[in-house]
């Protein structure tokens, strides 16, 4: 039996999504966390993150995130928030450098 292959997740600013990806990392803050969603802030550009509503109960207003997740045009872009992760003690700086390294 063929196996699925998983597209992996590629890095991006919200500024930066293309209508191909399909499965992204986006690293930013939370903001305007609702029941169901919330505004992610990357400093360049905003987009809604949907997700469940308990997953939302860990995270507060303000707090630097990383959401791995699927994209959809609704019609504007939508992240489906598949993981998303705690990058408080993330330093901002060094990890801009690292990912220019990586590019």
């Amino acid at each position: 039996m063929e196996r699925m292959r998983r597209q992996p997740a590629v890095e991006r600013s919200i500024k930066d999504l293309r209508d191909s990806d399909t499965i992204v990392r986006i690293l930013g803050t939370a903001i305007e966390i609702r029941e169901g969603d919330f505004t992610l802030d990357d400093g360049e550009g905003q987009i809604t993150v949907i997700t469940d509503p308990d997953v939302l109960s860990l995270f507060k207003e303000g707090q630097r995130v990383r959401v791995i997740g699927r994209i959809f045009k609704d019609p504007e872009p939508v992240l489906q928030g598949e993981v998303i992760q705690d990058m408080d003690r993330l330093d901002p700086d060094l990890y801009r450098k690292v990912r220019r390294l990586l590019e």
